[in-house]
C-alpha cells in the first residue's frame, strides 16, 4: 500500500480543489448568478470533504494504467455529481443534458473498469421506478422524480445495486436529519418541506466511499 507523503497529500488536495472549481464552472454554465457569499461556507466544507475522500483513495493508488484510469474516472464522476448536487439544492431539478452525460459516464466506468455488472444499473432503475409507483399510489403525491431515478441508475452502475442501497440509506438519514432541523427551525410541517434528494445522494456517496475505505484499511 503506497505511503501518503506530504507532497502527495498537497497534490491530492489541489486535485480536490480543481474538482470543486470544475464543478462550479459546470454549474455556472446553467446559472451565472448561482454562487453568492452566503454559500461560501457550504462550498468550502464540501471542498474539504472532497479533497479528503480523494486523498484517502490514494492509499490504493499506484502507477498502473488501470489505477490511473480509475482515479481519473472517479474524479470526473464526483465533479459531475457535485455539480448536479449544487443545482438540485437550489432548483430541485436538473438539466436533461447533464443527467445524460452523468448516466453514460457511469455506464462507461462500468464498461471500461468492470467494477459492477452492467445489469445492476438497469436493475436499480427498475427497482426504484417500481418503488416510485408504489409510494405515489399510496400517498397520492409525487415522490421520487425522474432525475432521481436516472442518478440512482448511474450510482447502481458504478457501485452495484447493494452499494446503491447503502448510499440511499446514508443519504436518506442525512436528508431526514436536515429536513427535521429545517422544519423545526422554520416552524413548518414535514410534509411541506422540499427535499433536494440528489444533493443528499451525493453526500451519501461520499460517506459510502469513506466508510468502505476505512473498512478496507482496518478490517481487510
Amino acid at each position: 500500500m503506497p505511503h501518503l507523503s506530504f507532497h502527495l497529500l498537497i497534490f491530492l488536495f489541489l486535485c480536490g480543489m480543481v474538482c470543486i472549481f470544475a464543478s462550479v464552472f459546470v454549474v455556472k454554465i446553467y446559472d451565472k448568478n448561482y454562487f453568492v457569499r452566503s454559500r461560501a461556507k457550504y462550498s468550502l466544507s464540501l471542498a474539504s470533504t472532497f479533497a479528503f475522500i480523494i486523498a484517502w483513495y490514494a492509499q490504493y493508488w499506484d502507477l498502473s494504467l488501470e489505477s490511473l484510469l480509475s482515479f481519473a474516472l472517479l474524479v470526473i464522476f464526483l465533479i459531475l455529481f457535485f455539480a448536479m448536487a449544487l443545482l438540485d439544492y437550489k432548483y430541485f431539478a436538473l438539466p436533461n443534458k447533464l443527467l445524460a452525460v452523468f448516466f453514460f459516464l457511469c455506464i462507461a466506468i462500468t464498461y471500461f473498469l468492470g467494477t459492477q455488472p452492467l445489469e445492476d444499473s438497469l436493475s436499480t432503475v427498475g427497482l426504484f421506478f417500481l418503488l416510485k409507483l408504489c409510494m405515489e399510489s399510496l400517498s397520492q403525491k409525487p415522490m421520487l422524480g425522474e432525475a432521481d431515478i436516472v442518478v440512482l441508475g448511474g450510482i447502481g452502475a458504478v457501485f452495484g445495486i447493494f452499494g446503491c442501497l447503502k448510499i440511499v440509506f446514508l443519504g436518506s438519514c442525512i436528508s431526514l436529519a436536515c429536513v427535521v432541523f429545517h422544519a423545526l427551525k422554520n416552524n413548518q410541517s414535514l410534509r411541506d418541506t422540499k427535499i433536494a434528494f440528489v444533493s443528499y445522494l451525493f453526500l451519501g456517496t461520499l460517506g459510502f466511499i469513506l466508510i468502505e475505505s476505512i473498512f478496507r484499511e482496518f478490517y481487510v
